[in-house]
């Protein structure tokens, strides 16, 4: 069962992309929608000075609403609305040197194995943080992460 969340994350990869992402569409033809996972935070990311300011905009907005988070949920978000060029990589050892919390708290980290529905492959570790080890474990974390955009001037 598909999240609203990663249906709506999967949307806005179609969207822009100009209908070029198929395995994304892929997707959501093929999964039902569970509407029981909350909405993710959306924090402006429009003055992110750097992608690692992005990260932590993104991570303290997922913190400060109680809502546990990937990387690659990171990733998702930022490359959703932002051109800043990372890898996937370099943002999970950025958070893992964070000191993440929730509520004040640190943050609970459940290593978690990926299905394969995505372009990561089956098997694949993800670290997930939360709030309590029943959230991180129940918490849906496999997303489309979209390739970087190209910046407008290395396309003309």
């Amino acid at each position: 069962m598909l999240s609203a969340k990663h249906r709506a994350q999967l949307q806005a990869i179609i969207d822009s992309s100009g209908g070029q992402a198929l395995a994304a569409q892929a997707v959501l033809d093929h999964h039902p929608v569970d509407s029981t996972t909350p909405a993710l935070p959306n924090p402006d990311l429009s003055r992110a000075l750097s992608w690692r300011h992005a990260v932590r905009l993104v991570v303290k907005a997922h913190g400060d609403a109680g809502v546990c988070f990937s990387a690659g949920e990171v990733v998702l978000a930022i490359r959703s609305v932002c051109s800043l060029r990372f890898s996937c990589a370099a943002v999970a050892e950025y958070i893992r040197g964070m000191g993440v919390t929730f509520d004040g708290r640190d943050a609970v980290v459940v290593m978690r194995m990926t299905t394969g529905w995505s372009r990561t492959p089956s098997g694949t570790p993800v670290v997930v943080y939360g709030p309590t080890a029943r959230a991180a474990l129940a918490h849906d974390f496999e997303v489309e992460i979209p390739r970087p955009r190209v910046p407008a001037q290395l396309t003309a």
